[in-house]
């Protein structure tokens, strides 16, 4: 699948990691292995880490924790890493007094990579990490914003990709490894429309000698500021692997991180972190070329007991004595362990809970016909704690249409193929549609918009408006647009994988936004009932990464009747945020309503021709 790489790690993997001397498995003391006694790995480690919270352009949105992954990372490759130079590029320099032109403007930037020209050779590592902003042009071309961009000339006086790509091919280094942390988007706002519409999208460097690119979420995803730790999301689960956890966990346990271990363990770390918080963000790895070696990043020495294995402090010492439960959700069935040992089969969309488990850190596996999934947890007594497996496959191709993605689904059968838009759409896309149209509606579509509430589904729309938007969309954008026939609409939602819910066959309120939800985040338009942002959708996603399909909001699709008072009858399917019987949510599930009506919690979503 083309990838979103709103953090994006390019590796070249061309130089393969010998004649290291493996380790049994289990807990005790590691020693730290010399990187460069590894075969393979003799050449200089050089690093450039680039960090910036303010910018000096208003307009631009600050963020929290980007400095702090600049200066963490670097410490990361001073200790875990060895390497023999990091320079660290944060805002919190003086530009007035910066005479080692650390402070990340555009010109310091590029004066550090051409001075590095003169020192590295072809078998040296060279490591570029950049926490910010990014942006893209209408070509796809990444650029990186850096602390003086003008968001009046932001392409010219913004880095691009590019050239960050054509430095390493001049070098001609045959490890190089880029961390590039872009237009992050915070748990708690909303980033401005004027940044986040063409956010930073994959590109693929097949003429240079990039082996490989790993981003920290998928194409039209987002990637967030952690609300547990002083770092972003997919930063927290970097330096955990570098620091051992990677290799410990889920390698080979011989006291060296390689890029294969780090980039399993983040994508899933990631992966789990964000759905217990109800996010979309999920790493990707997309190889390039051959991959026929791979890359020492960093080696460390530990004491590793069973509460470091998991970084968790809030949950109690082992007590073999005491128990607590585990609740466990997966959106495909499979096969669990818990600690090695079998638990039996879990089904598509289950919510299994197993019991008598005692006090401690604990181990959980699904195998699965898709892979494993895999996950550490703290048993607290006479608690549950919650896990959810939501996986999202990997081979759907995306197009992204003015900041619209819009997935590929899969024909089968009778049924042909066709690419529909991976969330509702939003109160921000419609508000430009009516601002740049013109179009006068009747309905109050407007009634609880405010700028900051962009990512919020439209609602109060009829299905004669949403028509509407489909033909100014398609004229202003050369594209052809449409709402989705209900066989469409069904298809995606459960008929492709024969699911009852687009999440698997088991209702669980928890699933999905509706009447009885808790979540927080919600927009109160119902005394305190209302619809959820379309990325915070909780397990409301189908294997192809199509969201919101059984709740939030009731969604137009084409297909109408007229009865015989002469009134147009249109389709309406899935459920909403004012439902709460189970039936209301399976993916066959319809109703109908006028079209020129519209009510509160009725929207629409696209399909692109």
């Amino acid at each position: 699948m083309k990838q979103f790489p709103v953090f994006l790690l390019l590796i070249v993997l061309l130089s393969p990691l010998a004649g290291q001397s493996n380790q049994s498995r289990g807990l005790g003391i590691i020693n730290q292995t010399e990187i460069k006694n590894t075969a393979g790995n003799n050449g200089k480690r050089y690093a450039i880490c680039i960090g910036i919270n303010q910018y000096e352009h208003s307009i631009i949105q600050n963020l929290n924790n980007a400095r702090n992954d600049a200066l963490a990372l670097g410490k990361i490759f001073e200790r875990e890493g060895q390497f023999d130079q990091v320079f660290i590029m944060t805002d919190d320099i003086d530009p007035r007094n910066d005479k080692q032109n650390n402070y990340p403007r555009l010109r310091n930037i590029e004066s550090r990579l051409a001075y590095l020209k003169d020192f590295i050779r072809p078998e040296d590592l060279v490591v570029v990490s950049f926490s910010g902003h990014g942006i893209s042009n209408d070509e796809g071309e990444g650029f990186l914003i850096v602390a003086d961009t003008d968001i009046n000339d932001v392409f010219n006086t913004s880095f691009p990709v590019k050239d960050l790509v054509k430095w390493v091919d001049d070098l001609k280094v045959e490890k190089s490894l880029f961390l590039i942390d872009a237009c992050r988007e915070q748990i708690s706002t909303n980033t401005s429309r004027s940044l986040s519409k063409n956010t930073l999208t994959s590109q693929r460097y097949t003429s240079s000698k990039l082996g490989a690119i790993f981003y920290s979420t998928k194409t039209g995803w987002l990637s967030f500021e952690d609300q547990e730790s002083d770092y972003g999301v997919f930063t927290r689960f970097l330096l955990e692997g570098l620091k051992g956890k990677a290799d410990y966990q889920y390698g080979d346990s011989d006291s060296i991180v390689t890029f294969r271990e780090l980039s399993v363990f983040v994508e899933e770390a990631v992966s789990n972190y964000s759905m217990t918080l109800g996010l979309k963000q999920k790493p990707y790895t997309d190889i390039h070329g051959e991959l026929s070696g791979d890359i020492a990043i960093s080696s460390y020495s530990a004491s590793i007991d069973m509460q470091t294995r998991a970084n968790v402090d809030e949950f109690q010492e082992v007590n073999k004595n005491a128990f607590g439960s585990l609740s466990l959700f997966t959106n495909v069935s499979g096969t669990v362990l818990i600690d090695g040992a079998d638990m039996g089969e879990i089904d598509t969309g289950e919510t299994k809970i197993f019991e008598d488990i005692y006090v401690g850190i604990h181990f959980v596996e699904i195998k699965h016909e898709y892979g494993r999934y895999r996950n550490e947890f703290g048993i607290n007594e006479d608690e549950t704690s919650e896990l959810a497996n939501v996986i999202v496959l990997s081979d759907q191709d995306i197009k992204r249409v003015n900041g619209i993605n819009f997935i590929y689904i899969k024909g089968r059968g009778s049924m042909d193929g066709f690419w529909m838009s991976d969330t509702e759409l939003t109160l921000g896309q419609y508000a430009e549609f009516i601002e740049k149209s013109e179009y006068k509606t009747v309905n109050a579509w407007n009634q609880y918009y405010k700028p900051n509430y962009d990512y919020y589904p439209v609602h109060n729309v009829s299905k004669i408006d949403a028509v509407e938007f489909c033909k100014w969309f398609s004229k202003k954008y050369r594209v052809s647009v449409t709402l989705p026939t209900l066989k469409q609409w069904q298809y995606a939602a459960g008929g492709k994988y024969s699911t009852t819910y687009p999440w698997g066959n088991y209702w669980n309120v928890k699933n999905c936004q509706n009447k009885n939800s808790t979540q927080p985040g919600i927009l109160p338009i119902i005394g305190t009932q209302g619809p959820m942002q379309i990325q915070d959708f909780q397990r409301d996603i189908t294997l192809d990464g199509i969201t919101n399909l059984a709740g939030n909001m009731r969604e137009w699709c084409l297909d109408e009747s007229v009865n015989s008072e002469g009134t147009t009858i249109a389709s309406i399917a899935g459920g909403s945020f004012k439902l709460s019987r189970s039936k209301n949510f399976k993916s066959m599930y319809t109703s109908k309503k006028p079209a020129h009506q519209a009510d509160v919690d009725l929207g629409f979503r696209l399909i692109l021709n």
